[in-house]
Parts: C-alpha cells; sequence; structure tokens
C-alpha cells in the first residue's frame, strides 16, 4: 500500500495543523496523530479553512489576528535598533555639516520619547521614518 497524504487538526475547533504527512496505514495515521487532534484526508487550506468537527467537512477559516504585545525590555531593544538603523542620517549630516533633515530629527525624537507614551509598554504607537 502506498503512502496517503494525512492532516491533523484540533478536535475541538477544527483549526488545522500546517503540513501534512504521508503515512502508510491507519494504525501509523494513530501512531502520529497528536493529542487532542484528529486526523483527515480531506485536501484543505490550513490557513484559509478549518474542519467542522461536528461534520468533518472543512468550513472557511479566518485566522485571528496578531496582536503584537510588548514587554519594556524588549520595546526598548527594537527603539533602539530602529535609532540604530537611522544612525547615518545623523553621521552624513555631521559630515557635511549641515542639520539633520527635520523629518528625520522628528522621527529621532519620537523614538526618544516612545517610553513616555500613555500605556507604555502595552501600547505603543510606532513612528514611520521619513522616506526622503
Amino acid at each position: 500500500m502506498s503512502n496517503q497524504p494525512w492532516r491533523f487538526y484540533d478536535a475541538e475547533t477544527g483549526v488545522l495543523l500546517r503540513g501534512s504527512m504521508l503515512l502508510p496505514n491507519v494504525a501509523a495515521v494513530e501512531a502520529n496523530t497528536p493529542a487532542g487532534h484528529l486526523a483527515t484526508q480531506v485536501d484543505v487550506d490550513p490557513l484559509t479553512q478549518r474542519i467542522d468537527v461536528a461534520t468533518g467537512e472543512p468550513v472557511a477559516y479566518t485566522p485571528p489576528a496578531v496582536v503584537a504585545t510588548w514587554d519594556a525590555p524588549s520595546a526598548r531593544a527594537e527603539r533602539d535598533r530602529l535609532l540604530a538603523a537611522c544612525d547615518w542620517v545623523v553621521a552624513r549630516a555631521y559630515e557635511l555639516g549641515a542639520a539633520v533633515p527635520a523629518p528625520w530629527a522628528a522621527y529621532r525624537a519620537a523614538l526618544r520619547s516612545l517610553t513616555e507614551q500613555p500605556g507604555f509598554p502595552a501600547s505603543i504607537s510606532w513612528p514611520t521614518a521619513p522616506t526622503t
């Protein structure tokens, strides 16, 4: 008997695990099914479908939106990374004896004052880097 593709889904929600396994028989399927999951041979897209646990049929699915939450050290590290990524603008202005362009000065000031935002670090409004 040849291997057949199997997918696994959460027994309570029907949300599919990404990927599939090629397995030769039911014993192999049972041995490889993760705890709390069921197996199916239905052809589905785990990014846009889930399995209706009552019927075993695929239904439309929209994954929950990813919500970025920050802790203070991670937020500061990201801020520092963003500041370092635009250090060249300050260095270039210094080399030319010119002022730092206003949009870049404002962006860097907004990054430096990030920790003063209400709700920091749980709620952060990240400034957008200038395009010029």
